[in-house]
């Protein structure tokens, strides 16, 4: 088995960017998997030139944007790590290195991975620092974060490009599960803000984006505006303390937003 389509586009977006000088602000892990798990017939200079006509057809600057949602996660899990925080669950983490790199930290690190990825993960991490890790689907078994979340210690609970693959139940009942926990937690993941015209996507998106994510049996199904997300995080008993692209900025692309929460209760 492998990974998902979309966690092999990200990393070859990532290996892109990194081999481009582009990539230097995330985890050292992170640009070591993307460079792994991207095929060697990929890696031409031919290929790579081809692969940036098609991005700019597709989503213009979908790679720059995979970097920076990195960067950014990166940066707000040390911060976190720097204030207290003693373990880290990483949710379906694909061909992302930030574990790894928080367990090279000294934080306990987490990993909950889909079963059709659990071999491929297992092999493709397998030279960077040990990680425990969890088999399970999240879309069909959400109680998976409850029962994580039975531990003593405050947690960073990572979802980088989850929610907006979850059925809206399944989505809200992981941050229930999260809620549940008696010590203090706090959640970085992304989200996806609906389009003009109600779909979840990117906002500069061609309509062949979301064909192909149907094609992989890989849509977005949950998109939330920023003011409703931030309604529904209330009721699941936390508080966005900061965010990142919740309005467009030059390095992201529209549509996905990066939050920071913690638990208000």
């Amino acid at each position: 088995m492998s990974f998902s389509a979309t966690a092999r586009l990200v990393a070859l977006g990532v290996h892109g960017e990194a081999r481009a000088g582009r990539a230097r602000d995330v985890p050292a892990a992170t640009r070591r998997l993307a460079a792994r798990a991207t095929p060697a017939w990929l890696r031409s200079r031919t290929v790579e030139a081809l692969l940036r006509r098609f991005e700019a057809w597709l989503l213009p600057g979908i790679a720059a944007h995979y970097v920076a949602r990195k960067s950014v996660l990166w940066q707000a899990a040390q911060q976190a790590v720097a204030g207290g925080v003693e373990r880290v669950v990483v949710l379906a983490p694909g061909c992302d290195g930030i574990g790894p790199a928080l367990r090279e930290l000294g934080v306990d690190v987490v990993e909950v991975v889909h079963p059709r990825e659990a071999r491929a993960r297992a092999q493709l991490a397998a030279p960077e620092a040990p990680v425990a890790r969890v088999i399970a689907d999240l879309g069909a078994e959400a109680d998976v974060v409850r029962r994580l979340a039975d531990d003593p210690r405050p947690t960073l609970w990572i979802a980088e490009a989850v929610l907006m693959y979850l059925a809206p139940a399944a989505a809200r009942a992981l941050l229930r599960g999260a809620r549940s926990a008696t010590a203090p937690q706090t959640l970085l993941f992304t989200a996806m803000a609906p389009r003009a015209d109600g779909s979840a996507g990117f906002g500069d998106a061609s309509p062949w984006v979301a064909r192909w994510l149907a094609s992989v049996r890989e849509p977005f199904r949950w998109a939330l505006a920023p003011d409703a997300l931030r309604r529904v995080l209330a009721r699941a008993g936390f508080d966005v303390i900061d965010s990142a692209n919740e309005t467009a900025s030059p390095e992201f692309c529209a549509g996905e937003a990066i939050y920071v929460a913690r638990r208000n209760r």
